[in-house]
């Protein structure tokens, strides 16, 4: 039988900064949108899925990506880890990963903590994984890691500055040659954006998403995310010292880029 090695659980307390702006964006516990301690929370593998054209395999990307750079061995921060939809998808791959999975939810970390412990029984995988609810800004694993998957977050944090400083603070966690992959949703201007947009509905009701919760979702939406355009995205990451940007992957309305810490 497969067991989690090292399951650490630890608060980390919030910077002046990203996660911290996040937090008051969400609306922290008090139900505002996209509460992750609530229902939303609990609900989230399938609500995701139902929204987001692609969304498992894009996980399987990820995984090619990451392997091509750090092989069989090396340490992966998952910033954001949600329901660890990543870290299920590396730990079944790639056993001699040493894994972080860091969100600022105790509810998502323990759904994912218990999704891992299941693929455990089930795989007979051996990872090793820490757990950490609190802030990456916080953590002291400067230069550390190999890889960074950091997905969905970004566009929770409301202003330039806050982005990109929270961008600066992943790339401090990152090896010298080290590699992210950033995924967000991002929003443009243009018309026809909007135009050709009117057909996401029709992908989330076809998955099983009922108009009420689409409607939630829309204000939450509306009220919670703060997407940039692609381009300022691409663009954003570049400025926080990564080289090597490259747009690679997207669904809809989101966009995954790849980039690379500088080597020293």
């Amino acid at each position: 039988m497969w067991r989690i090695r090292r399951f650490t659980i630890r608060w980390v307390n919030e910077s002046p900064g990203g996660l911290k702006e996040m937090t008051e964006a969400l609306g922290g516990l008090e139900g505002k949108a996209f509460d992750f301690e609530s229902d939303y929370g609990r609900e989230y593998d399938l609500f995701i899925r139902q929204i987001i054209p692609g969304y498992d395999s894009f996980f399987e990307i990820c995984l090619a990506m990451f392997s091509g750079v750090i092989g069989e061995n090396g340490k992966v921060l998952v910033a954001g880890c949600g329901t660890g939809a990543e870290l299920d998808c590396f730990a079944r791959n790639k056993p001699g990963w040493k894994m972080t999975g860091v969100d600022l939810s105790g509810q998502m970390v323990d759904i994912a903590r218990k999704k891992l412990e299941a693929s455990a029984r089930e795989i007979g995988f051996e990872p090793e994984i820490e757990w950490i609810v609190g802030d990456v800004a916080c953590l002291n694993h400067q230069g550390e890691f190999d890889a960074i998957a950091c997905n969905l977050v970004l566009h929770f944090i409301p202003g330039l500055a806050a982005k990109l400083e929270f961008l600066k603070a992943l790339r401090s966690l990152l090896r010298p040659g080290g590699i992210l992959i950033l995924m967000d949703a991002c929003w443009e201007k243009k018309q026809a954006f909007h135009t050709w947009m009117r057909g996401w509905w029709g992908f989330a009701s076809a998955r099983g998403l009922s108009a009420r919760k689409w409607a939630s979702f829309r204000e939450d939406f509306e009220r919670g995310l703060h997407p940039l355009p692609k381009a300022e995205q691409e663009k954003m990451v570049g400025l926080a010292g990564f080289e090597e940007v490259f747009p690679f992957w997207s669904s809809l309305h989101h966009l995954a880029v790849v980039a690379r810490n500088p080597f020293a």
